[in-house]
């Protein structure tokens, strides 16, 4: 024995009690449990294997509704038994319970989690059963009209739709159910007042200084065709910052997030909810934002595979074609790809995460890098060049002389051109110094040559 998967589950005796395994077992993609063996897959034998045998398949018939395969392996005289479960093409209940095998765990199904499975078991969805509330007096004439105008514009309605009445329009379109009864995707698009129906079906906006502190807010709740122009407008006008220049005298303005990717993140939102969950949430924050939806992804499609092509497959099928229809959305699974790729030419991070039981897509802004203010390089001082007279002072300074004995060797007269000319540039160069440094003026300072004087002459 190898060790506990989803298909596969050991244990040390019977009881009746893990006939709920069996039952999530056969709700999800089959399996075997094996008695007698460890959880570590040891095998330990069961006692009494033979009564079992004719035991176990009669209480799964009765108790879960269904066959399984019973038998008794013999290792070395250590008896186990196998029971095996195929999959089950209808809802599997164990006293009145469902459950449902997700990984090594067995969970039981409450709530929305339960009304999606037996919607799936049954190949229907949420948004396809009918409310017998419904007429079609709550159906807004203006969202319809919307819808069939779109849909001709993009080719995926003929134009003839213009002058079917709404009954035969909604009947071609299956918008209603074979009794003429409205879908609850045909209320969440077109009612005048789909919330009367389904309370939650709200989008909120918030506009956050921090996780805690909100300054501004607004719900829209209207039917889907209208809400989805609606939402776009309230965020342009209150929560998205547009940073403005100019083409010549053509006032240019550019959104700190690709549009685009904001259009792919609300449509897919308000197609892909759970209408029993919460509100559609988006927080808007000064440096990312994030949009938050009811209901998680399909299991066979993983976070990772969103940035890639995958395939389509929504959670609500009749409200996705009427998205479809409308060129809303496509129906290739490319929707997360586009959000990936317009937000990668402004260099927009894209986090895609299941949280809260839900789906969570968020944007965050490039981190601004701030430039250094330039310093110039530090240069050198720059040592002045030998003149002339600077080299004809050097020579004469083999030994200390003051100002009277420099102006006699050198057949000078005047004091201020030989310090001008000749003192004054040879202090600057760093090539004498003064005997009485501390006094510059004193009658008795005289001057001498430094090491490097003495370097640029070659005197030793």
């Amino acid at each position: 024995m190898n060790k506990e998967t989803q298909t596969v589950e050991f244990k040390v005796s019977w009881r009746d009690d893990f006939l709920r395994v069996l039952c999530g077992m056969a709700n999800a993609d089959g399996g075997r449990m094996y008695i007698g063996v460890d959880d570590h897959g040891k095998v330990v034998g069961v006692a009494g294997a033979r009564e079992l045998l004719e035991d176990i398949p009669n209480k799964i018939l009765t108790l879960l509704g269904i066959c399984a395969s019973v038998h008794i392996h013999d290792d070395a005289g250590t008896e186990t038994i196998e029971v095996a479960v195929d999959p089950a093409l209808f809802p599997v209940s164990f006293r009145g319970k469902y459950f449902l095998r997700i990984g090594t765990t067995t969970q039981e199904l409450t709530g929305g989690a339960l009304t999606a499975f037996l919607l799936k078991k049954n190949n229907r969805t949420w948004d396809e059963i009918a409310e017998v509330s419904a007429s079609m007096a709550d159906i807004d004439d203006y969202a319809v009209a919307d819808f069939v105008a779109r849909s001709i514009r993009a080719n995926r309605l003929p134009e003839d739709a213009r002058k079917l009445s709404l009954t035969d329009l909604f009947k071609k379109l299956h918008f209603t159910d074979g009794a003429g009864m409205l879908r609850r995707a045909t209320l969440l698009a077109f009612a005048k007042e789909p919330q009367k129906f389904f309370p939650t079906a709200l989008f909120k906006i918030g506009r956050f200084v921090s996780d805690s502190e909100l300054v501004a807010q607004d719900v829209v709740e209207t039917n889907l065709m209208v809400a989805c122009e609606r939402i776009l407008e309230v965020l342009r006008a209150k929560y998205l910052r547009f940073k403005i220049s100019y083409d010549g005298v053509m006032r240019v303005e550019t959104p700190e997030y690709p549009l685009e990717a904001f259009r792919e993140m609300i449509f897919n939102a308000l197609v892909h909810r759970d209408y029993t969950g919460a509100p559609t949430q988006l927080r808007v924050y000064d440096d990312k934002l994030m949009l938050w939806n009811a209901g998680g992804l399909p299991s066979d499609v993983n976070v990772m595979s969103l940035r890639g092509v995958h395939a389509s497959k929504p959670r609500n099928v009749r409200l996705a074609d009427i998205f479809f229809r409308t060129s809303f959305i496509e129906a290739w699974g490319r929707g997360t790809v586009e959000i990936v790729d317009s937000c990668r030419r402004l260099e927009v991070e894209v986090d895609f995460e299941e949280c809260f039981g839900g789906f969570m897509v968020g944007l965050r802004k490039p981190v601004q890098k701030v430039t250094p203010p330039v310093t110039p390089p530090v240069t050198p001082p720059v040592t002045p060049p030998v003149t002339p007279p600077v080299t004809e002072l050097l020579a004469v300074l083999e030994k200390e002389k003051g100002i009277a004995e420099l102006l006699a060797v050198m057949g000078l007269r005047d004091r201020k051109s030989l310090r001008s000319l000749y003192i004054n540039p040879a202090l600057a160069a760093g090539l004498i110094e003064r005997t009485i440094p501390g006094k510059p003026n004193s009658r008795l300072q005289q001057y001498r040559l430094t090491e490097k004087g003495r370097m640029c002459i070659g005197v030793r």
